[in-house]
């Protein structure tokens, strides 16, 4: 925050390598800006109208490579998508790799019901 407003050269060397260290220094210029222009971004509105939400996810229809969005982060795009079985009779899990376009990149999983997801191939009871 401090670099937002002084500029980033008052920022330690030491500090500057930290991990997702783009990230931050976006978050910081967003705070900065909100501060300053006393207003709070309205694009996550918009987001959901261009993309799927990872905010709640009740069903297995994402697909790599497609856009999505999560808030607090905004938007990016699914880079891997695993689903794997568990010891629960009847559950998989999905995992989702997503890298966002401020630089974060995250993992998400679901339990999800295999029958109320029966386009997933591998995991049908024989």
């Amino acid at each position: 925050m401090i670099g937002s407003l002084y500029d980033s050269e008052i920022i330690p060397e030491n500090w500057k390598g930290v991990q997702d260290s783009d990230y931050l220094s976006r978050i910081a210029e967003d705070l900065f800006k909100i501060w300053d222009q006393g207003i709070a971004s309205s694009a996550s509105s918009d987001l959901e109208l261009i993309s799927k939400s990872l905010n709640k996810i009740e069903s297995d229809n994402y697909m790599e490579k497609e856009q999505i969005h999560f808030e607090p982060l905004g938007k990016g795009i699914i880079t891997g998508i695993d689903r794997q079985k568990t010891l629960t009779k009847g559950k998989y899990n999905l995992i989702i790799d997503v890298n966002f376009d401020n630089g974060q990149s995250c993992k998400f999983s679901k339990l999800l019901e295999i029958k109320e997801n029966a386009h997933i191939k591998s995991f049908q009871q024989v």
